[in-house]
């Protein structure tokens, strides 16, 4: 789209980069396997369903541009911690003065608010990225960070930096923020790479509105055991349960398996230290996502027998 290569370019500029990198297209490798290139081609055909949201996108994140300034952008991860903290400030004070919510509940609904932000933006940057940009011609996972993208991974950053605050007693969550920071630091410090975030965290983000509705519901009925609580908690729980588990599992291992060929084999300005580290990390989070679809279909289970035997 024209409005949005213009976008681009003139982010290019202002972080002092060459325009015309973003126009060179990585070579064709012939190790290409015909079953991810047309599992790819099928994927691509999907921006045209999503041209109809450029107004949207273009709109919200266009603002990223108009507003760029040089020494803001450079301490835009502190800026980022400052309105996590307050955003959850508000809505913990909110739920304890206004609802009369407990602590402990006040709290969770105050992260679940900031994960609900930060999952909603990584959405919108995903499909301005991989099905309204430049990604969708090349499928290049090394192209220069555009403003965008950097701007994506350090609102990441703030919010993973922010939230493992709250995740201490959880080993897993612990182990996936320590994962994903590792692995946003690596790009940032690169200056390459920002395309292949976009689409690890798009895959790993695009449930987190139904995520943090399941997660609000399930200890409002266990704490207040409220009859509109339940009804709802019925409905989302097996909506999330199951879509995590085809997003996370019947998805994203056929989507990481293309991401780790082209990352190890076709993303040369990536250096081959960082591309392995990428690997790896992904791989571990991949494996980090089977433990959590196991225990959400597990809890689900569990759940509907309980609910037989009230019956």
């Amino acid at each position: 789209a024209p409005g949005l290569e213009t976008l681009l370019l003139a982010g290019a500029r202002s972080v002092g980069q060459d325009p015309a990198k973003l126009r060179q297209d990585s070579p064709r490798s012939a190790m290409d396997p015909a079953m991810w290139t047309s599992a790819l081609s099928s994927l691509s055909s999907l921006s045209s369903t999503f041209s109809v949201l450029e107004p949207v996108t273009a709109s919200v994140l266009g603002s990223i541009y108009d507003n760029y300034d040089a020494e803001t952008f450079d301490h835009a991860v502190v800026n980022f911690l400052v309105f996590f903290g307050l955003l959850y400030g508000l809505t913990y004070a909110a739920c304890r003065a206004v609802c009369g919510l407990k602590a402990k509940t006040s709290s969770l609904i105050g992260t679940c608010a900031c994960s609900f932000v930060h999952g909603l933006f990584c959405i919108l940057v995903g499909i301005e990225v991989l099905f309204l940009g430049r990604f969708v011609e090349d499928k290049r996972l090394d192209h220069v960070n555009s403003v965008l993208e950097t701007y994506m991974m350090q609102f990441s950053l703030a919010y993973l930096l922010f939230d493992t605050v709250f995740s201490i007693t959880d080993p897993l969550f612990l182990a996936h923020h320590f994962l994903s920071i590792s692995y946003l630091i690596s790009v940032l410090r690169l200056g390459v790479g920002g395309s292949s975030t976009v689409f690890v965290f798009f895959i790993g983000e695009v449930t987190s509105p139904v995520f943090n509705s399941f997660t609000v519901l399930n200890e409002i009925r266990r704490e207040y055991r409220y009859p509109w609580a339940r009804r709802l908690f019925r409905l989302v729980s097996p909506v999330f349960t199951f879509s995590f588990i085809l997003v996370r599992t019947f998805i994203s291992i056929p989507l990481v398996a293309w991401y780790s060929k082209r990352l190890l084999f076709d993303s040369p300005a990536i250096p081959l230290a960082y591309r392995m580290g990428m690997q790896a990390l992904v791989t571990a989070g991949l494996g980090g996502s089977q433990v959590w679809s196991w225990r959400l279909y597990r809890g689900w289970v569990r759940s509907r027998a309980t609910e037989k035997k009230g019956e």
